[in-house]
């Protein structure tokens, strides 16, 4: 197996770069897109974010299957950023909500299980020879806070031009994908294994639960947080929207270059449970911050939530999952961050926040956060050793 430390440092680095950056540009300025320039109210809003996470339910479980069952899985990497580019050139073409719907279906389709295979295919060298992913994975946290930033003053008045700007990120994406360490599917030339063995597994299953419940206040969150800190009472403008991703990411560093130790000593249920804990706190300030300068600094709470979940979900499934079953497992943890609870949190969130308004659905979000907290610490408990791995 290729080291890519030693041979291959800059393209993995470069890679990693661009794909996250891709999602940089998306998840911060789509939304804003959607509201000044088509013109969509927060319903219409929270329909796109749901349907979205829809379509991503049934692409994570066919491509995970494809990735365990293909010569390499990186060969399903460059094809899906190929169309991930192409979804860039046909999105702008048209301001109907009903075009705009396909179009997102469409780049859920083939963009959702980007991240989640970049992360089977890194894991296994990781897994084979000790390497600190929280390391490996710092090259996301900076690719999407630096192109937030920039692309934040880049489309000061221009928001339409976030889709040639993605799309260049996602062809630099294939070019990157191509010299990448090479996996291969573990079920190519062998017997199928069918999926669903992951979900005999309890302990998969909680922490897969535990992660739809909190994903669903951060589907809110990305749903409409950049909605929220551009609307005309909070006073925010691109460019601080922008230096907010930044901060955010720059808030997760301290976590990755750390997190080989913390997790190890937390274990992997206790640093869940804390970080959602953290949340709550973060939506509860987020509920009466007067401007968008408090939503820039309690934006930083970024680096104890999301990137927190996804280290230590991303490595439970990876050291628990049948290795036939790696990706597959790695697109099961899309299914419950990007689809279930993107739904919840995209549609139901939309539908409260016509009747609501965006921030006070913050609290209900924090409501949400400290039930699961006590809840998952029960069952937790309950189960003790078994899980704490």
């Amino acid at each position: 197996m290729i080291d890519v430390y030693r041979n291959r440092p800059l393209s993995f680095f470069i890679f990693t770069l661009c794909t996250y950056s891709i999602t940089a540009v998306v998840t911060t300025f789509l939304p804003v897109y959607y509201r000044q320039t088509a013109g969509f109210s927060a319903f219409q809003i929270g329909v796109i974010s749901a349907v979205g996470p829809v379509v991503t339910i049934f692409a994570l479980l066919f491509w995970g299957r494809v990735a365990d069952r293909a010569k390499t899985k990186n060969q399903v990497l460059t094809l899906l950023l190929a169309m991930v580019a192409l979804c860039f050139v046909i999105y702008p073409l048209s301001t109907s909500f009903f075009y705009i719907l396909l179009c997102a279906s469409l780049y859920a389709f083939f963009q959702s299980f980007i991240s989640n295979l970049t992360d089977a295919i890194i894991l296994e060298p990781c897994k084979d020879r000790g390497w600190d992913y929280g390391r490996v994975r710092i090259a996301g946290s900076v690719g999407f806070g630096i192109t937030a930033f920039l692309a934040g003053i880049a489309l000061t008045g221009r928001i339409g031009w976030q889709f040639p700007i993605a799309c260049g990120f996602a062809l630099l994406g294939v070019l990157f994908s191509l010299p990448l360490i090479k996996v291969k599917g573990h079920q190519s030339g062998k017997s199928k294994v069918s999926p669903f063995v992951l979900l005999k597994n309890r302990n998969i299953v909680l922490i897969l639960v535990l992660n739809v419940l909190a994903y669903t206040s951060l589907g809110y969150y990305y749903s409409f947080y950049g909605v929220h800190f551009m609307s005309p009472a909070m006073g925010g403008s691109t460019g601080l929207l922008g230096f907010s991703m930044l901060l955010a990411c720059i808030a997760e560093l301290p976590f990755l270059f750390l997190s080989k130790k913390i997790v190890g000593k937390l274990t992997t249920p206790k640093a869940l449970l804390i970080s959602t804990a953290l949340m709550a706190l973060r939506w509860l300030f987020m509920a009466v911050a007067p401007s968008a300068g408090f939503l820039v600094a309690i934006n930083a709470m970024h680096g104890v939530s999301n990137i927190v979940f996804h280290y230590c979900t991303v490595l439970y499934i990876n050291d628990h999952a049948p290795p036939e079953l790696r990706a597959t497992g790695q697109g099961f943890v899309g299914i419950v961050t990007l689809g279930g609870s993107r739904i919840i949190g995209g549609l139901l969130g939309g539908v409260m926040a016509e009747a609501l308004g965006i921030g006070p659905v913050f609290f209900y979000a924090a409501g949400l956060n400290v039930v699961t907290v006590v809840v998952f610490a029960f069952l937790f408990f309950k189960r003790g050793k078994r899980v704490a791995a």
